[in-house]
């Protein structure tokens, strides 16, 4: 859905469901506020298929990728994608990745091995309200594309907790993570 003028949109999906999650392109930053909308039924359930799937999260809190999916579907899901992060299955139960949890508020690409349908478990659900906040390492900033890539490093050579891996193409730096 695009606005061609102040108030007038145009496209094939203008309205905003529940089960869906939504890339909102802006010129500017701002801050973005809906108006008239009921909270997301947390038992809601999504019908995903092969392949990635943009979907949202019912929920203000937070938890693990593998506590929030079902036991029975949780093999079919090879990786979440997320702004800025992303997790990997890489044996039946075991995430890797930068971004290992859903939080509310947060649109996530499902990648799934065949069809599914399900409803996110929230038994293990945090009740806190805290947005994923990723640090910075100062002297070291980049922009974040919304054409990434996501690297899952198996081991590095002497490091320690604290140090940062940086990802530059040629000399600008593309990527940082602690």
């Amino acid at each position: 859905c695009s606005q061609i003028a102040p108030g007038n949109w145009v496209g094939s999906q203008c309205i905003l469901l529940p089960e869906k999650g939504y890339w909102i392109i802006v010129t500017t930053d701002d801050d973005l506020s809906v108006f008239d909308a009921v909270p997301t039924d947390p038992t809601l359930e999504y019908n995903l298929y092969t392949g990635a799937n943009l979907i949202s999260f019912p929920s203000a809190g937070s938890v693990g990728v593998s506590d929030a999916l079902p036991d029975d579907i949780e093999d079919s899901v090879s990786g979440v994608i997320t702004e800025g992060g992303a997790c990997s299955q890489i044996e039946p139960g075991t995430w890797v990745g930068s971004h290992c949890s859903f939080h509310g508020t947060h649109g996530y690409w499902m990648i799934t091995t065949a069809d599914i349908s399900f409803s996110f478990d929230f038994n293990m659900l945090g009740r806190t309200n805290i947005a994923y906040k990723q640090e910075k390492l100062s002297g070291y900033e980049y922009t974040q594309s919304s054409k990434q890539a996501f690297y899952f490093i198996e081991s590095v050579e002497n490091i320690k907790a604290g140090d940062w891996i940086l990802a530059y193409n040629g000399k600008k730096l593309i990527g940082a993570r602690q």
